[in-house]
């Protein structure tokens, strides 16, 4: 029998996936250890409501860089 994981948001920490969507972002090569030694590729889980929050900040600053 498969469990599902119970996977949180990473950002306000509400359960998403079954019945919440949900966005993963991927970060790469991001360094870290003594002088970048590692590499730590993180999943961070973003749901909706956040990523609708993010866009809205994200355009206001898009926004007001083009005036």
């Amino acid at each position: 029998m498969i469990i599902p994981r119970h996977k949180e948001c990473d950002f306000c920490n509400e359960p998403v996936g079954v019945n919440k969507r949900y966005f993963k972002i991927k970060s790469k090569n991001y360094l870290v250890g003594y002088a970048g030694s590692c590499s730590d590729n993180r999943t961070y889980h973003m749901c909706e409501d956040c990523m609708r929050e993010f866009a809205k900040y994200l355009h206001s600053k898009l926004r007001g860089k083009e005036e």
